[in-house]
């Protein structure tokens, strides 16, 4: 409490200059304290607290006060206002001006750097005389602690499509200093610990899954599920017939034979170097630069190469640098059988589209 403006006054008369005041003010033992104002993360916790319970609430026979019910302790004196009080029941006010709870349920405090102490220990002796209560309830706003103790509070998790651009690095980090996927995110203002699902090289670009989830993660990567991968990629040179069927059967690549691949021809177009085709792979593995190593086999190098969609998740609209929240609707079809379902997935509020803060090169 702030410093004291008056040095003696009767409840009768506080309560005359409360209801005339623009501010707010305590009373206890004859004497009248200046509140301070809350800071805007404070008015935040207090809002949300009490969307919260009148949302848990309803439907029950309690009313949900926030910040300018005043709460009378009958035993002590106290005039007083907590930050959301809970009345259970039938209420009871002090007078017809209905602004005088004297029964609360519940009784909250935000806690703050400078009344702390007071509401640690002087505001809850006083709140402890009330038959009526029976929960008050301290709210730290910078870590949340039970009696006196932090808890850890696994964080929530988080699924990122994003649109990777050539030229960026899909790893955590990298020795050699060059912008990697994480980079992009944290540029865009978004925080927690992500980590790429699967590969994508270098020169290559299109969609890649980031997320803080260990069981996603390795039920979209692992190659045991054998997920979907569809690839498009201009090489040089125009294939015949019997090259794309190497490309489909499968071939030796690095002393390993790849597994069968869907593949087809797209279109022809025209490059710096003479004519050029247009392939689209769909594969079920994601071993290191498969594709290009499978063009480099049948003579016809890759020039460009993009990921357009993993398993069944794509997105047109993502530009590189880009990058969005799965849906929970994808999230799901990615985890569906034969692994294990991630349970319990739900779009994540307030997600959105965070576009690239700086423009990155496309090229391969």
């Amino acid at each position: 409490m702030s410093q004291q403006i008056q040095p003696y006054i009767s409840p009768q008369e506080y309560l005359r200059l409360e209801r005339l005041s623009e501010y707010k003010s305590e009373y206890v033992n004859g004497q009248i304290f200046a509140m301070t104002g809350a800071s805007r993360k404070h008015n935040l916790i207090t809002t949300n607290i009490s969307s919260s319970l009148h949302t848990q609430l309803k439907g029950r026979p309690c009313e949900v006060y926030a910040v300018d019910m005043r709460v009378k302790v009958r035993a002590t004196g106290l005039y007083t206002y907590p930050d959301v009080a809970v009345a259970c029941g039938e209420p009871e006010f002090e007078d017809d001006f209905i602004d005088t709870l004297l029964n609360p349920t519940l009784l909250v405090e935000v806690l703050s750097p400078s009344t702390e102490r007071y509401d640690r220990i002087a505001k809850s002796s006083y709140y402890r005389t009330m038959e009526s209560l029976a929960e008050h309830l301290l709210v730290a706003q910078d870590e949340i602690r039970v009696d006196g103790r932090r808890l850890k509070v696994a964080p929530v998790k988080r699924y990122l499509l994003m649109y990777k651009p050539a030229g960026v690095v899909a790893t955590r980090s990298d020795p050699q200093r060059r912008q990697t996927v994480i980079d992009l995110v944290a540029a865009a203002g978004v925080t927690g610990y992500f980590y790429p699902v699967g590969r994508l090289d270098y020169d290559s670009e299109g969609l890649i899954i980031l997320t803080n989830d260990g069981e996603f993660a390795e039920r979209v990567s692992h190659p045991r599920y054998e997920m979907d991968r569809t690839y498009e990629a201009v090489i040089e040179g125009i294939p015949d017939e019997r090259d794309i069927e190497r490309l489909r059967k499968g071939m030796l690549i690095d002393g390993r034979r790849t597994l069968p691949a869907r593949v087809k021809q797209l279109r022809v177009v025209s490059g710096k170097r003479g004519t050029q085709a247009v392939l689209e792979f769909v594969i079920r593995e994601g071993r290191n630069r498969q594709v290009r190593k499978m063009c480099d086999a049948i003579a016809h190098p890759v020039a460009k190469l993009r990921r357009t969609r993993i398993g069944n998740v794509t997105d047109s609209v993502l530009r590189p640098g880009d990058f969005r929240d799965l849906t929970a609707g994808e999230i799901r079809e990615l985890t569906k059988a034969p692994g294990k379902d991630v349970k319990g997935v739900k779009d994540v509020k307030g997600s959105h589209r965070h576009a690239a803060t700086k423009k990155s090169g496309s090229e391969s």
